[in-house]
């Protein structure tokens, strides 16, 4: 059996075309759990009248504590041999279940790896595996940069687990990078990973997106992500080109989160110049800027001062910035 976790929090809207995807599934062995996160909103309510009407449905209810402590409740409360994860503004082809557990138990695999749809208000992009196979975890190198150019391993809902493999839980002290962190962990337990390249997820990220959110802990939280990816790296033997992948998302998130600490009125300048020279000085940085090859001309450039620790000229360029997006 399959156990459906969604976490619900006041997207009473959207919930229905939701909850409707994962009963209109055509694989039938499942259950679905509705775990209501304190929602002000009628989720509460729709969860427990759909709990009603469909005997495959558990609806739950507590205060509100964040999606990584509702998706750990999620796990400790299910019942099947396998979990996946749904947001509740998302929704999911009917084939999904059927597709990921199909290729799940062809290629004896521990992890099923879909494509998915996002949609940001503004259009839709289709972000797919570039391979269609089951490979042992020796050969995740040459798929690794594939995979995060298009950010498939970050999230969690775009795959099936084995839950005998869940040994770790969704951190619920990060505000952003605890998904890639939990699935980190994860593949450290896995064998054999499959891929299917097909989009049966539908991800809405109207609203979640980071550039809509300030986050006075970027960059400790990336230096965090990266340092978890490398310590995976070389615990799976992955190679240059993975560094290299794991060095581009580090060092923009780094950027974002210099722009954010320039952009506030909260900081003097003397404080400001003062996390510039404390990340200039940081080894995994300079490790990373060597590594990284950016597309944008104006990282490069920042990525060039920071590297040589020109650091007055990257306080005056991080100033420019700052006063342009003003």
């Amino acid at each position: 059996m399959i156990s459906v976790i969604i976490p619900v929090y006041n997207s009473a809207a959207q919930l229905p075309r939701c909850i409707d995807s994962v009963l209109s599934q055509t694989y039938p062995d499942f259950e679905l759990l509705l775990l209501d996160d304190g929602s002000s909103d009628d989720s509460c309510q729709l969860c427990r009248t759909y709990e009603a009407q469909d005997p495959r449905i558990r609806a739950f209810s507590h205060e509100n504590s964040g999606v990584s402590a509702t998706r750990n409740w999620g796990i400790q409360l299910s019942r099947g041999e396998y979990v996946v994860f749904i947001d509740s503004d998302d929704y999911v082809e009917p084939t999904m279940l059927k597709t990921l557990y199909d290729a799940m138990q062809a290629g004896h695999a521990d992890l099923v790896i879909c494509g998915l749809e996002e949609n940001d208000g503004t259009g839709r992009r289709l972000n797919l595996p570039s391979i269609q196979k089951t490979i042992p975890i020796q050969q995740l190198e040459a798929e690794y940069p594939d995979i995060f150019e298009h950010y498939l391993l970050n999230s969690p809902c775009n795959k099936l687990y084995r839950k005998e493999k869940i040994r770790a839980s969704f951190s619920q002290t990060l505000s952003m990078g605890e998904d890639l962190l939990f699935n980190l962990e994860y593949l450290r337990h896995v064998e054999r990973i499959a891929f299917v390249r097909e989009a049966l997820y539908h991800y809405d990220c109207t609203d979640s997106g980071l550039v809509h959110k300030k986050r006075p802990d970027a960059i400790d939280i990336a230096h965090l992500l990266y340092c978890k990816s490398m310590e995976f790296k070389e615990q799976v033997h992955l190679g240059a080109l993975a560094q290299r992948h794991i060095s581009n998302i580090f060092v923009t998130f780094l950027f974002y989160g210099l722009a954010e600490c320039y952009a506030t009125t909260e900081m003097s300048t003397k404080e400001k110049k003062a996390v510039l020279k404390k990340w200039a000085a940081e080894p995994h940085v300079q490790s990373a800027l060597r590594e990284a090859r950016l597309p944008q001309r104006k990282q490069r450039v920042a990525q060039f001062l920071l590297r040589h620790r020109l650091l007055i000229s990257m306080h005056a360029l991080m100033c420019l910035l700052a006063r342009v997006k003003r």
